[in-house]
């Protein structure tokens, strides 16, 4: 009968390891778990940080865009009058001279 006790304590006593050790396997689970959402909210801000700094650049880019085209214009139209004033000093008069 003493042996029987000492067999089933020592059964006990692997049960009751095994349950300290599923324990503490589930308890690192749950703090990588914790990790993992800390580290996927900080990567979802960054996100979002991106995000806006995107729309941004966007708008911006636009702006500047839309900025070189309006001076592009005024260039052309700047050189589009000089050379018309050009051909127009240099063909008006010998064609007044000729009809005058």
């Amino acid at each position: 009968q003493r042996m029987e006790q000492v067999a089933q304590q020592g059964r006990l006593a692997m049960v009751n390891q095994h349950i300290n050790t599923t324990k503490q396997i589930m308890s690192d689970n749950i703090d990588m778990l914790l990790d993992r959402h800390e580290s996927l909210e900080g990567l979802q801000e960054k996100s979002e940080e991106l995000n806006v700094m995107a729309k941004q650049f966007k708008k911006r880019s636009e702006q500047i865009r839309r900025f070189q085209q309006w001076q592009n214009a005024k260039h052309g139209l700047l050189v589009g009058t000089a050379v018309t004033g050009v051909v127009a000093a240099v063909t008006v008069p010998p064609l007044v001279a000729l009809l005058g």
